[in-house]
């Protein structure tokens, strides 16, 4: 069995034009066995940062940018306990935004290094070669702005899917994925954005890994 979306287990908060140190999604079912992906936005840089499940739970930094504008991506597999909500916290109060994504059938995650820039067409691709067709391929793109919103979401590489975006706050976001990946080579799978005007954005990723082929083993890729 592939790789799932789960909405249920997923879901998004913002701080809006307040700055805050802490930052929650509740109200989520994410089964046991299943992969979480974080994506964390802030709008200026933080330190100390630790993302828990309901049950204190840690999950794992995989990816980070901070240029000024600030995006992590954190994982973990959810216990059998299940988990029904996740927390962010961290030092020097900011706007800030968050994404809860979850995942079913995956086996592992790896990070991606992602991009930053100041433009109106944000990305996110895959730093380093993927492992698997199919793979997932799961980032975000993350702007602070008030006014500024991404409109046209796009991608290549495989079947493109918008999940959540948060159009609105001084610290936005929109994040998705790209399954049945038509290519695995570093670069040649993106998610990517058009901005109402420029801004300072970040993109942070991960692969979620389901089976890999044996194919793939031989050649090193699968490790």
């Amino acid at each position: 069995m592939g790789i799932s979306f789960n909405s249920g287990g997923s879901g998004t908060a913002s701080s809006g034009a307040s700055t805050v140190t802490t930052l929650s999604v509740s109200g989520l079912t994410c089964p046991a066995g299943s992969w979480v992906v974080v994506f964390l936005g802030t709008n200026n840089t933080i330190s100390s940062q630790t993302i828990v499940d309901n049950n204190s739970n840690p999950l794992t930094a995989l990816s980070a940018q901070q240029p000024s504008v600030s995006g992590f991506a954190y994982v973990y597999q959810v216990p059998s306990t299940g988990a029904t909500g996740f927390t962010a916290n961290w030092t020097t109060a900011r706007a800030s935004s968050m994404v809860v994504l979850n995942y079913t059938g995956a086996t592992r995650a790896v990070g991606q290094t992602g991009g930053t820039g100041t433009s109106t067409a944000p990305s996110v691709s895959n730093s380093a070669a993927l492992r698997d067709t199919g793979s997932y391929f799961v980032g975000t793109m993350i702007f602070a702005s008030a006014s500024v919103t991404l409109g046209t979401f796009t991608g290549t590489g495989g079947t493109v899917t918008q999940r959540k975006q948060l159009n609105t706050g001084s610290d936005r976001q929109t994040a998705g994925d790209v399954s049945s990946l038509t290519s695995l080579g570093a670069g040649t799978v993106q998610l990517s954005g058009t901005l109402s005007s420029s801004a300072t954005w970040v993109g942070v990723a991960v692969e979620l890994v389901g089976s890999v082929s044996n194919s793939l083993m031989m050649m090193g890729v699968g490790t």
